[in-house]
C-alpha cells in the first residue's frame, strides 16, 4: 500500500506575532487609503466615547461627555507632533507651550485637568481592523483606552475625566498616527 503525502501551502505573512494572509494583505492598501482619505475625528469620537464610558463605568465612575469645542486644541498638538516626529505635551512657542496655553490661544474656557499623548504605527491597527472585521475607529479606540489604562499616569488622567468632558484629536498619515486626549470640565 502506498501512502500519499499532501502538503498544503497557505500563503501567509507575519508581522511580529500578527499573521496575515495574502488575501488580507491585498485588502490592506485600499483599506488604508480609504481610512486616510475619509478620516474623521467626529466619527472616531463616537467610538471613543463608548470605550471611554465603558471603562469609567467599570471603575464605578460617572460617564464623560465629548466636547467638540476642545477638538481644535487637541488637533493642534497632534498635528504638531506628527509634523515634527515627536511625542510631547509642549510646543516651543510661548502661546502654545502647554495644553492650558493652547486652550487660551484658541479662546477656550474649559478647565483642563489632564492631557494624554500617544503615537503608534498604523500598520498593526489597520491589520487588526481587517482581521477583526471592525472599523478602524473601533480598533483605535480600544487600543488607546487599553494603552492609557495600563499606564499609571495616563490612567489617572482617564479617571479624572469622570463626570466631565473630553476631546480626542488624531493626526494620521500612512506611517503613523498621533493622538491627543484632553480631559476637563465645562465652565
Amino acid at each position: 500500500m502506498k501512502t500519499l503525502l499532501v502538503i498544503l501551502l497557505f500563503p501567509i505573512v507575519t508581522f511580529g506575532q500578527t499573521v496575515v494572509t495574502f488575501d488580507e494583505l491585498s485588502k490592506f492598501d485600499s483599506y488604508m487609503d480609504s481610512v486616510l482619505t475619509n478620516f474623521s475625528d467626529d466619527s472616531l469620537n463616537v467610538y471613543f466615547a463608548k470605550e471611554y464610558n465603558e471603562y469609567l463605568i467599570s471603575k464605578k465612575l460617572d460617564s464623560v461627555s465629548y466636547s467638540e469645542n476642545l477638538l481644535v486644541v487637541c488637533k493642534d498638538q497632534s498635528d504638531y507632533c506628527l509634523k515634527n516626529n515627536v511625542i510631547s505635551h509642549n510646543q516651543p512657542t510661548q502661546e502654545k507651550e502647554n495644553s492650558i496655553k493652547r486652550a487660551e490661544y484658541y479662546k477656550k474656557q474649559e478647565i483642563l485637568l489632564g492631557e494624554n499623548m500617544s503615537a503608534k504605527s498604523n500598520l498593526f491597527l489597520f491589520i487588526d481592523a481587517i482581521k477583526q472585521h471592525k472599523s478602524f475607529y473601533e480598533v483605535l479606540s480600544e487600543d488607546l483606552i487599553k494603552r492609557w489604562s495600563d499606564s499609571p499616569g495616563h490612567n489617572k488622567n482617564l479617571l479624572r475625566g469622570s463626570d466631565g468632558i473630553y476631546s480626542l484629536g488624531v493626526s494620521i498619515n500612512k506611517e503613523k498616527l498621533v493622538a491627543c486626549l484632553l480631559v476637563g470640565y465645562q465652565l
